[in-house]
């Protein structure tokens, strides 16, 4: 019995890229002007806070931030520190990841800090006028703090990604509605966003993004990283703050409607 149970204990192990991890978050924020004005970045971090006792994994439960615009912003919540550490990257061009082993912490014993931080992100950025906004490294930073754990990336974005790689432009046009190359519209324009998320799914880091934008965002292209992820794409243009709220159900976030009184 004890090599039976041994036999079958190896071949589990064939079907596992690695032992079953600890439930991990990460929330990756656009923290550009268009955010912050929209209200996106105030409704986010209130309704994060709200949504902490129901995720998943409890005690074991790791979270982490990232937030960005023309730069990529980490933050260190040892529960050690008597404060969240915020580390930039001002470079985008050559993504790296600052203290790797301190951006994932256990949610439980960095709540206060986890808090802290919440509570205080749109007034850092209150006062910020910048409207760049580079998505495609802050996935490259994502990817490399998860890597070794997988888990749920929560990606919030309000405008087109407009600088750093993954890079796009603004290609809608009246001119090719109903004309045989409308199509074109509605194909991704590169493969950088399909390229992340085959790297993410390797290593079983699932997206769900959140599409939160004034004017054209291409959905097209930026619906690779949810469908190949096996996550969920939340498209909601012209959001504003009194009619959209961010609320974390159970495994997954979702964007609803609030009930107007």
């Amino acid at each position: 019995q004890v090599l039976q149970h041994q036999h079958s204990h190896s071949n589990t192990n064939q079907f596992q890229v690695r032992p079953p991890q600890a439930a991990a978050y990460l929330f990756v924020i656009d923290v550009s002007y268009t955010a912050i004005q929209s209200g996106l970045l105030q409704v986010t971090c209130d309704s994060i806070k709200k949504s902490l006792d129901r995720l998943p994994g409890a005690p074991r439960t790791h979270v982490g931030f990232i937030t960005f615009d023309s730069a990529v912003h980490f933050y260190n919540l040892k529960s050690s520190l008597s404060q969240p550490q915020m580390l930039v990257m001002p470079d985008t061009k050559e993504p790296f990841v600052p203290a790797p082993d301190d951006l994932l912490v256990n949610l439980k014993e960095s709540r206060e800090l986890v808090d802290h931080l919440l509570d205080n992100l749109p007034s850092m950025f209150a006062k910020s006028n910048n409207v760049e906004v580079a998505l495609g490294p802050a996935l490259q930073c994502g990817f490399k703090v998860m890597h070794h754990i997988g888990g749920k990336m929560c990606v919030m974005l309000s405008s087109l990604p407009s600088t750093g790689a993954g890079r796009l432009r603004h290609r809608d046009s009246v001119k090719l509605y109903g004309t045989d190359q409308e199509h074109k519209l509605f194909q991704a324009q590169d493969s950088f966003y399909k390229a992340r998320a085959l790297e993410m799914s390797r290593q079983q880091i699932s997206v769900d993004l959140f599409l939160c934008p004034q004017k054209y965002v291409d959905v097209a292209t930026l619906s690779m990283l949810p469908k190949n992820t096996a996550g969920e794409l939340y498209y909601y243009p012209g959001f504003r703050p009194n009619v959209r709220s961010v609320r974390a159900r159970s495994a997954r976030i979702s964007l609803e409607p609030l009930v107007a009184l």
